[in-house]
């Protein structure tokens, strides 16, 4: 499972680089972008590293393994973090030059991340301290 966080922690960085060189072309462009179209499509490429970098987080991790409930947690988990970088890069594309102060599309990514990291959490089995 290592291997798919880092190869997915590299993908998204490399993502992260292409939509950095897209929005320079797209804004060098453009005429002129009002400004909350700038800074909407500026903060959906930083997701993108927030996503590279929950997964190269990921990778860096050997999990032991787990069972029961503990299992359904982290499995539950991963599955949020795989499936949110293609929201997020959907939301570039689709929200970016559309400033909403909403953007649904964001907050299901950002949502989906943030809850994916939860879930591993919840599924990570705690060494035990020093009072045992």
């Amino acid at each position: 499972m290592r291997t798919v966080w880092l190869t997915a922690g590299w993908i998204l960085a490399a993502l992260f680089a292409a939509s950095g060189w897209y929005l320079r072309w797209f804004m060098a462009n453009a005429p002129q972008p009002v400004g909350e179209a700038r800074y909407s499509l500026r903060a959906n490429h930083v997701y993108l590293l927030l996503a590279a970098l929950v997964h190269l987080g990921l990778g860096a991790r050997a999990f032991p393994p787990a069972t029961g409930a503990r299992r359904r947690w982290r499995t539950l988990g991963f599955t949020l973090t795989l499936l949110a970088p293609a929201v997020l890069i959907a939301a570039l594309f689709i929200e970016g030059p559309h400033p909403d102060p909403w953007r649904p599309l964001t907050t299901a990514g950002v949502a989906a991340l943030t809850a994916g990291v939860g879930c591993v959490l919840l599924g990570v089995r705690q060494a035990p301290g020093p009072n045992g």
